[in-house]
């Protein structure tokens, strides 16, 4: 799920200026390390923020892309907007069929030009090895029968069925594209995986299983890149450095407050999607205007903020939100800006539905009963982040919905819904554990006028009277992400109150990654999705029973049928219809216990960096530090 980087163009004629000393190469500061180069593993097991936002986010280009800071849905390697839909009967089969035509001046970093080879080969790719993950999102088998190439520089798309916006203009279309010669080799090593399994007698379906897994881990230690910034070094443990493509020509965009855009490119492609003659929001160039791209590890939040102070990083990378007293500290420097933004992301709570007796829906319900979101961000971390109880971030306005019904709330005697009490989501959660089969050898008791729990559970058994023994609920630690560490310590407690004998574990991020999306070995974790554009289709892909990322086992059929109803509408206004159902489903359904938000928090340094747009959803760190766009600071002498 691309996003385009661009920046607003600002000229300034003030006396004879020059670049900084250090304005040759951009310094970012990361949390924790890249795990790989492969685009096929960065996309599907190993689609981290890290992977993303060094390599795979500004490497590959996709057929069509969002326009910042606007998400505007607009044209990257293709030269035009999607041709219309027309039905076709091919072999007694009814299709609807669109060509795509791509543009004629775009070149990998070896030279080679990006053509129609590339499409139909990347999507050939994804579909002959079922990829899942972000893949699953370009790939619906009950939408996308195959992509043909038309000549060098056109495509057909074949579909199954009429799609809607979730299925064609933000699924199938914005995939990543990869090279053809690069990789054509090493897919075919991959697929004979699944030609010697098949030969000896494993099923097909297990057998694609594994050849996916073979061309996830497959080594790239030097991406073919289409975009203006290529891979240099990789320093594990240290650093990532990337450098400019001396070749590439960027686009310059403009994007008008009606919403006409355009974009053009010094090869003389044009492209112009309405009038083009109002009033602009934007102008905005794409460069890369840096020589080297320079990101740097480091292991806990402080320790990257005194990089930031004393110079050492131009930007960083702090998704996880930013500590009360350190952007306070930070708010006194004249060389360090803070950009505040909403985001669009949030923290959960996951537990192994496959995993008895974790997808009992009672106990999803008496689980997210017992978490008081408030108390932990408004008492405990004195309002450094925003409580959230759907999957869908209010910083996405049109798609959020405010009132849904949170477990742990009551309506009052004015019916207004307020949060229980601390001994009342005791009491309430006790019960639907009961109605469930759940028995203890001592029974949870509350006093709700003094609000006390006086007896906590213990000796719990599950419905099929077997102990329920002690899990692991992995966090990050607290260097890494504070908040969802102190989340963890609070839901032990309460969990335990009812005698859930839940253990909170800080584990590093990169192996609860592993552990949960790789190897689906887990109990319970936390951890927090990033969700790139504003279109919410990944409300399938987390959560549907076929989703790509389905990772925790959940089914619900009346939650599926609403986001089928979703993925095939056809207009905004009946995809919204959909997608406020799905969110009310949502909340009985508990797939994830959705915790907090947060506010986006963009620390640079002021003196040295530009980004001439300041206000966007999901921040500067939501179009990856936008490296391609951002401009050294210049200065007089």
């Amino acid at each position: 799920m691309r996003k385009l980087a661009v920046l607003l163009t600002v000229v300034a004629l003030v006396a004879t200026l020059s670049l900084g000393a250090t304005a040759a190469t951009y310094t970012l500061g990361l949390f924790e390390e890249p795990t790989t180069l492969n685009p096929f593993g960065a996309l599907g097991p190993d689609a981290t923020t890290w992977n993303f936002v060094v390599a795979t986010g500004i490497y590959y280009p996709g057929l069509y892309g969002s326009a910042m800071p606007k998400y505007q849905f607009s044209p990257s390697l293709a030269s035009d907007m999607p041709g219309e839909f027309v039905e076709e009967e091919i072999e007694g089969t009814t299709y609807f069929t669109s060509v795509i035509p791509l543009r004629q001046d775009q070149t990998w970093n070896t030279g080679d030009p990006v053509n129609a080879d590339d499409v139909v080969f990347t999507y050939d790719t994804i579909q002959e090895f079922a990829l899942t993950g972000n893949w699953a999102t370009y790939n619906n088998p009950d939408v996308l029968a195959r992509v043909e190439k038309v000549d060098d520089y056109a495509v057909k798309f074949v579909l199954k069925k009429y799609p809607g916006l979730a299925e064609w203009q933000y699924g199938v279309l914005q995939s990543l594209i990869v090279s053809k010669n690069a990789w054509e080799d090493r897919v075919a090593e991959a697929w004979q995986v699944y030609e010697d399994k098949v030969a000896e007698g494993t099923e097909e379906v297990a057998a694609r299983e594994l050849a996916a897994k073979e061309l996830y881990g497959t080594p790239n230690p030097n991406p073919v890149t289409a975009l203006g910034i290529q891979f240099s070094k990789w320093e594990k443990g240290a650093y990532w450095a990337n450098t400019a493509r001396e070749d590439y020509q960027g686009d310059t965009t403009t994007l008008f407050a009606n919403d006409d855009l355009k974009i053009e490119n010094p090869s003389g492609y044009v492209f112009e999607m309405g009038a083009c003659d109002g009033d602009t929001d934007y102008v905005v160039e794409e460069g890369p205007f840096f020589d080297d791209f320079i990101y740097r590890l480091y292991l806990n939040q402080q320790a990257a903020l005194i990089a930031v102070q004393r110079g050492e990083v131009d930007f960083l990378f702090s998704a996880q939100g930013l500590v009360q007293g350190y952007k306070e500290q930070l708010e006194g420097d004249p060389n360090i800006g803070i950009l505040a933004n909403p985001s669009n992301g949030f923290r959960f709570l996951a537990f192994n539905q496959a995993r008895y007796p974790f997808g009992i829906p009672e106990f999803g319900e008496a689980v997210a009963t017992l978490i008081d979101r408030d108390f932990v961000l408004n008492n405990v971390l004195q309002g450094a982040a925003i409580p959230l109880a759907t999957p869908i971030p209010p910083g996405n306005a049109y798609w959020y919905k405010d009132d849904v019904e949170i477990p742990g709330t009551k309506l009052d005697e004015e019916g207004n819904r307020v949060d229980m009490t601390r001994s009342e989501r005791v009491a309430y959660a006790t019960e639907v554990l009961k109605s469930a089969g759940f028995t203890w050898e001592v029974e949870p008791e509350v006093d709700v006028v003094e609000d006390l729990v006086t007896t906590p559970g213990q000796g719990l058994k599950m419905p099929n009277f077997e102990p329920f023994e002690p899990f692991v609920m992995m966090t990050p630690p607290a260097g890494y992400d504070p908040m969802r560490a102190t989340f963890g310590l609070y839901i032990q407690l309460w969990l335990q109150d009812v005698g859930i004998p839940i253990i909170s574990r800080p584990t590093s991020f990169n192996t609860i990654s592993q552990k949960v999306f790789d190897e689906v070995d887990f109990d319970a974790f936390i951890l927090g999705w990033g969700l790139g554009g504003i279109y919410p289709d990944y409300m399938r892909a987390f959560f549907h029973t076929d989703g790509g990322f389905q990772v925790v086992g959940a089914s619900d059929a009346e939650y599926d049928e609403y986001i089928d109803n979703f993925m095939a509408a056809r207009t905004m206004e009946e995809a919204k219809y959909w997608m406020d159902k799905a969110q009310d489903r949502f909340q009985k359904f508990q797939p994830y216990t959705i915790l907090f938000t947060t506010e986006i928090y963009d620390v640079y340094r002021k003196d040295r960096i530009e980004y001439p747009y300041t206000e966007v959803l999901d921040g500067i760190q939501g179009v990856y530090g936008v490296p391609s766009s951002a401009k050294p600071v210049m200065v007089a002498e």
